[in-house]
């Protein structure tokens, strides 16, 4: 089995283990456990991220503090690692990585599944490089980040939301 396969099937286990969560901590309470869809819509919120899944290379947990997704307002700052193939990359030095920035957030959606589960797109830009943020937040606060670029493999990320 390729590796792409590998981290489509671990990928659907998360997401089916989160809505299992979500319907015992609902039958509990009767409500889930974070209010996150506040913080969506005000757009005040940040991932931190504990797991990166590259394209073309294996999975790696991220340790020490500080990787993350921080989205205020009509701003992103991005501090996370890259692994993986650049088609076309910026010649900048200066840059601790390509996501790792701070910039104006584009093209903002948030939608809320009836599984209560938030799906938030945003557009961003770093240099001459346009990325799409893609995150699947479950009820709980479990949070997955798929970032993409025309320049650049995908590379997935797991961590957990919260408020900012």
């Amino acid at each position: 089995m390729t590796q792409r396969m590998l981290l489509l099937i671990a990928w659907i286990g998360w997401l089916a283990a989160g809505c299992a969560a979500h319907q015992e901590a609902a039958s509990h309470t009767g409500q889930p456990s974070l209010h996150i869809g506040d913080s969506i819509q005000l757009r005040t919120f940040v991932m931190d991220a504990t797991h990166m899944f590259p394209l073309r290379s294996a999975a790696q947990g991220l340790t020490g503090e500080g990787y993350a997704v921080q989205v205020r307002g009509s701003q992103l700052r991005s501090i996370l690692p890259y692994r993986g193939r650049a088609y076309r990359s910026s010649m900048d030095l200066r840059q601790n990585g390509p996501l790792h920035f701070d910039a104006p957030v584009s093209g903002y959606t948030a939608e809320k599944s009836r599984s209560g589960e938030w799906r938030v797109h945003l557009e961003v830009r770093n240099g001459e490089e346009q990325f799409h943020y893609t995150f699947r937040i479950t009820p709980q606060g479990k949070a997955s980040l798929k970032v993409s670029s025309p320049d650049r493999d995908w590379i997935l990320f797991e961590g957990t939301l919260r408020r900012e």
